[in-house]
């Protein structure tokens, strides 16, 4: 079983701190992560992400969302953030 690094957000910096390292993140990122780490232990929708993240934009049946966690995961890596196929995603524990 994989251990995964504490994660935290930064609360004044655009930054998420995994150990000892500060990774930085574009605003957006940070508001899928926060959100994520909010509700830590539980499946998030790829829905819910876009209705908390991108109201009021004309970008629902984009794949924005599949594309911010891909950024997140390049930059966090791809053990941080968990697909659970067919229901969305959840923080690794």
């Amino acid at each position: 079983m994989k251990t995964v690094t504490p994660l935290s957000i930064h609360p004044t910096k655009l930054v998420a701190v995994k150990g000892d390292d500060e990774i930085e993140l574009s605003l957006t990122e940070l508001k899928h992560l926060a959100y994520l780490i909010a509700n830590r232990g539980r499946v998030i929708t790829t829905k819910e992400l876009f209705e908390q993240i991108w109201t009021g934009r004309a970008l629902e049946h984009s794949n924005i969302v599949n594309v911010y966690i891909n950024y997140l995961r390049t930059k966090l890596g791809k053990e941080t953030i968990i697909t659970v196929r067919g229901a969305g995603y959840r923080m690794a524990a």
